[in-house]
Parts: C-alpha cells; sequence; structure tokens
C-alpha cells in the first residue's frame, strides 16, 4: 500500500491540496444521546474521529483488538472515567469474537446511531484469519460485514442511524511494479487466494472494492429505512495501518517525509456523513477527503460526494453477489467451528 497509494496519489501530495473540511458549525451540533462504534478507534483516523464525537456529546464505543492501547487512548481524551466512553474487545480476525462483540454491546445498549468500520490493515504477507479467510479481505472486509449485520437490529431503532465503511483509492487500481497499475476486482473463483498467487497490494485492492460493493448493496437493501450508509477513501493517511510492511517506527518517518496527511483531515468524509442532515445526503454515496481528480468521462471532481471511476464498485449485479457469497461464507464457517 506505501507505495501504491504513494503513486497513485503522487500529483496531489507536492501540490496545493485541495483538502475539504466540514463545517466549523457542524462541529458545535450538539450529539447527546448519540451511540457511535468505532472499530479501531485507538490510533489515526478512527481515535481523532472518537475524540471528536465525544467531544460533541456522543457516547462512544472504543471496538479494538488491543485493549491496552485502547486504554491509554481513551486517556487522551478524558483522564477520568466517563460512561460516554465504553470499550469492548473486538478482534475481526475473529468471527467468534465479533459475535461476542455484539452481544456485550446488545446487552448493554438499546440502539446504535452511528457504526464506522474503519479498522483495516494492508501489506501483510499470505496468511488467513482464524476463520480461514485470506488476512486482509478477513479483517478489512468480512469481519466488518459479520458485526454490521448482527447490529442491524440495534440501527433500526435510531430515528437516523448512520453506517461509514472506509475504502481507499486501491478500491480502483493498484500499481503492481515494473508493471503498469492493475483494475481492483473481486476474485469470486478464489476469494482467499488459495490457489493463484499471491499479490498483497491485489489482496488489499480486492479487500476495499469488497467494502466498497458493501455499501452500495446496504444502501439498496435499507432504502426505505432509517439507515443510511457511506463509502469514505480518507487519502494517504498517516496511520498504522500498514504496519507489517515497515517497523513502525520507521513508518512513521517515512510518512511524514511523503507528505502525508493528518488523521484530522483523514476524519472529515467520515464526520461530515455523520453530521449533514439527513435530508441532504444521499445513503450509497462516496466521499473523499481529498480533492481527486479521477480520470473518467464526466470529468467530476472528488470530493463531497463524488462517483467512484470502479466499473465493478459502481456493478450493482457484482454488489449482489458478493453479498450471497459473504452470507455462504461466514454461515459455513460458523458451522465449521460449531462442528469442530
Amino acid at each position: 500500500m506505501l507505495l501504491n497509494e504513494f503513486l497513485l496519489e503522487l500529483k496531489i501530495l507536492f501540490k496545493k491540496k485541495n483538502y475539504l473540511y466540514v463545517k466549523k458549525s457542524f462541529l458545535k451540533k450538539n450529539l447527546s444521546n448519540k451511540i457511535a462504534i468505532i472499530t479501531g478507534a485507538n490510533s489515526g483516523i478512527g481515535f481523532q474521529t472518537a475524540k471528536q464525537l465525544y467531544k460533541q456529546g456522543a457516547t462512544v464505543v472504543f471496538a479494538c483488538r488491543d485493549l491496552r492501547k485502547a486504554k491509554i487512548a481513551i486517556k487522551n481524551i478524558t483522564k477520568n472515567k466517563d460512561e460516554r466512553i465504553d470499550l469492548i474487545h473486538l478482534d475481526l480476525e475473529s468471527l467468534d469474537s465479533v459475535k461476542q462483540f455484539t452481544d456485550i454491546f446488545r446487552k448493554k445498549y438499546d440502539y446504535l446511531d452511528i457504526l464506522i468500520n474503519n479498522a483495516g490493515i494492508v501489506g501483510v504477507k499470505k496468511s488467513y484469519t482464524k476463520n480461514g479467510f485470506e488476512l486482509q479481505f478477513g479483517v478489512n472486509y468480512i469481519g466488518h460485514f459479520f458485526l454490521t449485520n448482527l447490529l442491524i437490529s440495534k440501527l433500526k431503532q435510531s430515528s437516523d442511524a448512520r453506517i461509514i465503511n472506509l475504502t481507499s483509492i486501491m478500491h480502483d487500481v493498484w500499481h503492481n511494479p515494473p508493471h503498469s497499475s492493475m483494475i481492483g476486482q473481486i476474485f469470486f473463483d478464489d476469494i482467499n487466494f488459495e490457489y493463484r498467487e499471491f499479490n498483497t497490494y491485489e489482496a488489499y485492492s480486492q479487500s476495499k472494492l469488497a467494502l466498497f460493493l458493501f455499501t452500495k448493496h446496504l444502501a439498496k437493501l435499507y432504502q426505505n429505512t432509517n439507515i443510511k450508509t457511506f463509502v469514505v477513501n480518507p487519502g494517504w493517511v498517516r496511520t498504522n495501518s500498514a504496519r507489517y510492511q515497515i517497523p513502525f517506527g520507521l513508518y512513521k518517518i517515512f510518512l511524514w517525509f511523503m507528505s502525508a496527511t493528518s488523521p484530522w483531515i483523514g476524519s472529515q468524509p467520515i464526520l461530515y456523513c455523520i453530521l449533514e442532515d439527513k435530508t441532504k445526503i444521499i445513503s450509497g454515496d462516496y466521499y473523499s477527503a481529498i480533492n481527486i481528480k479521477y480520470k473518467h468521462s464526466d470529468g467530476q471532481l472528488g470530493g463531497w460526494p463524488m462517483t467512484s471511476p470502479s466499473n465493478a464498485a459502481n456493478d450493482p449485479v457484482i454488489a449482489e453477489k458478493l453479498w450471497k457469497l459473504s452470507e455462504r461464507l461466514v454461515e459455513q464457517s460458523i458451522a465449521d467451528n460449531q462442528g469442530a
């Protein structure tokens, strides 16, 4: 992802950056009585979003794998114990952990207003989750797919529920040195790279395209309900998502040197999708933190919202096919675990 995202966004890194910010008035909205879940809230974009939502009065549930790091992050928001910040363990590598998380949440809370599927990894070697999914596909997509579906009943209890899924510019294209850019796609015949040659960038691209398609199909399924869903590209951001590729200390230096943006900037489209009036925002739309000009027919600038240049990302047939496959994969994995 380091090389891929850098090459794909290079044209904006060393030019005047057209960052998009939410209106200052949005950041003063009262979010009292709102309940939000953020996966990976202990760092980066997730932390910045959690901090802002808490500041505006929301109850924020940190859904994190590393409880120690999450507790440190929470202390950086408030030194005092506050019932508006909760921490529940969540390991997206494990469907059992996802189920345990939702069981705990359902017992503690009557409803859910905001679900931010933020956690993600990139650049891993060929490896698999506890349920046998390619690691990036399992953590970035399948874990969030299962989590979201288990929380739908709580989202329905909100008068204005929002689901935000984080994608990447690489859902569309990814760079394959020394070859030219490759088109992102879903490998329905080998979703877990069991037979085809493994390329970590290709696998990451697939996981982020899957999140895009997931968003589109969710919007279709719940178009006549109180639930709206959005897909967001936070841009080239200084986070620890690529910690598997470079030692984290060196990774942070690399990101600063390459002019990566701050997590605060990356959080802007997420905050917009949460804070904009529900009558002015359309479920299923795509938002980008940086005003990128993609090469597609209408020449539309990236922003708030935009159209992905990916044909696959905008194909409802592919979206439905992926949804049905995901259901089967999750059901089979649960059945296999119960039979073990």
